[in-house]
């Protein structure tokens, strides 16, 4: 009888992600339409927030990989665009990698000591784990994956660790990014998966790192009441996914003429100065899905207008609406 862990297939990134089976991000796409599955494109250039990312989950989980696969620019080529000829000269001299500016890359490793310091770390690096392992399962009829960052095969069950890099790491700042980008229905798509091949999930476990000094770390477990709700949206997902390949009619939004509402915050102000455009910081993660953290830091900027009144900050609501479009 095989072992639970001889179901994880070893494979590159992008030979994953070229798999025609649904993952977890695919299906939080087809939950706003397929459409939105349907039309999905690669940038043709690759963000630095992408490389970013990439670049914390290497050093944290596989740090030979990463020493070699990603290197910080010098300062003579940092900042030159990749068309000048001193560019072209020198990258010519080095071998294939993602380069990343020196502030990123100092950042990166800013990042993952952290990470690497929470203590969570240390109890499951211990054992037996497996790093980016690819599963392959068959959910409500529909062919599906998932890579789980890190698992921890222990006698009672495994743990399953995520790295998740954040603006806001705090109990209230990640519970609404768990809202927004729908991390419950991440962790109960990988819960199906690892189950479906034979693990016993004992917990699951998100480890939070901010990007930015004190670079603090917090790691989270969700409600599994929670997580559990998301399998219907799940299977109504995955049933117009079905129904799409079908009939190939990649439906989006209603083609019914809708309407809708106006936000309190665009409209003429009719109660006084608070009533419309200005909502304090409380109102304005409510209304725009943002940390305080994020607020803040837009604030500092200068990047949306402030004010106090009373004691109280009062922010401009337009200006945030500007932000999150």
């Amino acid at each position: 009888m095989s072992k639970p862990h001889d179901s994880f297939i070893t494979m590159e990134n992008a030979e994953y992600h070229a798999h025609d089976a649904l993952g977890s991000s695919d299906v939080r796409k087809l939950m706003v339409s397929p459409l939105h599955l349907k039309g999905k494109e690669e940038p043709a250039v690759r963000p630095s927030y992408f490389t970013f990312g990439s670049a914390v989950h290497s050093a944290y989980l596989e740090p030979d990989k990463f020493a070699t696969e990603y290197r910080a620019k010098p300062a003579e080529v940092d900042g030159q665009g990749p068309r000048t000829k001193a560019y072209k000269e020198w990258m010519l001299t080095q071998p294939p990698c993602e380069w990343m500016t020196a502030d990123d890359y100092d950042k990166v490793l800013k990042v993952v000591e952290s990470a690497l310091a929470h203590p969570i770390s240390n109890e499951l690096f211990k054992g037996e784990i497996i790093v980016e392992g690819s599963l392959f399962f068959k959910k409500f009829g529909i062919e599906c994956k998932a890579r789980p960052d890190l698992v921890s095969i222990g006698p009672n069950g495994v743990t399953v660790l995520d790295l998740k890099t954040t603006t806001d790491a705090s109990p209230a700042g990640f519970a609404k990014t768990v809202g927004n980008l729908g991390y419950h229905i991440q962790e109960w798509f990988y819960r199906e998966a690892l189950m479906a091949n034979g693990y016993d999930v004992k917990r699951f476990i998100f480890l939070c790192v901010e990007k930015s000094p004190p670079y603090a770390s917090a790691a989270y477990t969700i409600r599994q009441s929670h997580v559990q709700q998301a399998c219907e949206p799940v299977r109504k997902a995955l049933q117009s996914y079905k129904t799409a390949m079908e009939t190939d009619v990649w439906e989006g939004y209603s083609t019914e003429v809708t309407n809708i509402g106006v936000p309190r915050w665009a409209l003429p102000e009719t109660n006084g100065f608070m009533s419309a455009n200005w909502l304090d910081v409380k109102s304005c993660m409510k209304e725009f899905g943002i940390s305080r953290a994020t607020i803040y830091n837009w604030i500092a900027k200068g990047a949306v207008d402030a004010k106090k009144v009373g004691g109280k900050r009062y922010l401009s609501a337009r200006d945030l609406g500007k932000l999150r479009a």
